[in-house]
């Protein structure tokens, strides 16, 4: 992928109630665009001719662009991609002796024409949410301002300042803590001394083959009567794999919820449901091994709304949630105890911060030697059906480096 263009740097600065600009040494002082007999189009334009522009597999318009000494990736219709354009055009060009800004026509109608240059000239990357492969290698975006990137190879792991192929983020990315070189899962089983050893192996299994970046997974249902810490649960596992700013998400009513949650996370962790229908059911196991979903546009004859991703799930709810026979077979059931005296959320408070510090230090473990008793995959492919043990126990024989 080729580099964006590096311009020169000038701050913004507030004054007032409007923004005020100094130059730093050395850079262009900012264009006039009246002088330059340029309108606001052309000038976002030339703006965006700094972006280099990408598309999905699927046909989706995307632009790379170089922000404060780092690189971002952007749908080119998200908000983000307006903004930045909107800071590039104040940094470069000014109207009236003020920084230059644009109007909503000159905005959609270059969005027009860098979509149209993505979808017909830009190079080809699949879709990445968080973890992305690349010639061998694991890339963990760890949420960081600058987007640097967890490298994992054969041959160990260390941070660097970008991936070699994008990687996506939304408004709801947070930041992983920066990874040791060791790591404990002794904190964590303290944290969660009210698992047996076999539940226990499940939910670090779990965690651990949520890393692999390609599925299927295997959908993971936290069962259990009032009381016995789901949704605390499903809040670790959250954090564990794919800290986000926010909390659980509400349960789906259709397959159009499900596509927008699956576009902005890449592990769904859906609170509190009650019941699961046949349609969102058969669509959550599509979702799990990367298979299609949707149906036809809205306003159209012809259009086609699906959407292809593989996604990790957790689900939670007092009723045995996985009943049908195909989401049954593609999930591993947790079933937690109840927490003594009703303490819940206070009773896993305190060591919270040590769990979150050890797991954000062994997730950078991907392909480092494991203790074998943590991952025994044989004990528990005997307590689960068999399509979820056999993914589960393949992910974990990877992340021990067992599989040939």
């Amino acid at each position: 992928m080729t580099q964006p263009t590096v311009t020169s740097p000038v701050t913004l600065s507030g004054a007032g109630n409007g923004i005020s600009r100094e130059t730093a040494p050395g850079a262009l002082a900012p264009i006039d665009l009246k002088e330059a007999g340029l309108s606001q189009r052309d000038a976002l334009l030339q703006i965006c001719d700094e972006a280099t522009v990408w598309r999905s597999p699927e046909g989706e318009a995307y632009v790379t662009v170089m922000m404060n000494g780092h690189f971002e990736h952007h749908a080119v219709r998200s908000r983000s991609f307006r903004n930045w354009m909107l800071y590039r055009l104040a940094h470069q060009f000014e109207q009236n002796g003020r920084p230059a800004s644009a109007n909503e026509n000159a905005m959609r109608e270059a969005c027009a024409v860098v979509e149209a240059r993505a979808l017909i000239e830009g190079t080809v990357h699949p879709v990445a949410l968080r973890i992305a492969e690349h010639d061998g290698a694991i890339y963990i975006d760890l949420g960081t301002a600058d987007w640097s990137v967890v490298e994992i190879t054969l041959k160990g792991w260390s941070v660097i300042p970008k991936a070699p192929v994008p990687i996506l983020r939304n408004k709801r990315t947070a930041p992983f803590a920066i990874p040791v070189t060791r790591g404990d899962f002794a904190p964590l089983r303290r944290l969660l001394a009210h698992l047996d050893d076999d539940s226990f192996i499940l939910f670090v299994a779990w965690c651990l083959g949520a890393l692999l970046p390609h599925g299927p997974y295997p959908i993971l249902s936290l069962s259990g009567e009032q009381g016995s810490g789901k949704s605390t649960q499903a809040r670790l596992l959250q954090r564990i794999t794919d800290p986000t700013y926010g909390d659980l998400l509400q349960p789906p009513g259709n397959d159009r919820d499900l596509i927008a949650a699956a576009k902005a996370n890449r592990v769904l962790c859906f609170d509190n449901l009650s019941g699961i229908s046949t349609e969102l059911a058969d669509s959550m196991c599509r979702l799990a091994t990367g298979s299609e979903i949707g149906g036809r546009a809205m306003f159209t004859d012809h259009d086609s709304a699906s959407f292809t991703a593989c996604r990790l799930l957790v689900i939670n709810g007092i009723p045995d949630l996985a009943t049908r026979g195909d989401l049954a077979d593609r999930t591993l059931v947790l079933r937690l105890p109840p927490l003594p005296g009703r303490m819940v959320g206070l009773a896993l408070a305190p060591m919270h911060g040590d769990a979150i510090e050890m797991l954000d230090e062994n997730q950078a473990r991907i392909r480092f030697p494991a203790d074998p008793p943590m991952l025994n995959a044989t004990r528990v492919e005997r307590r689960f059906s068999p399509t979820a043990a056999s993914v589960l126990w393949w992910q974990s024989s990877i992340l021990v480096g067992d599989a040939e």
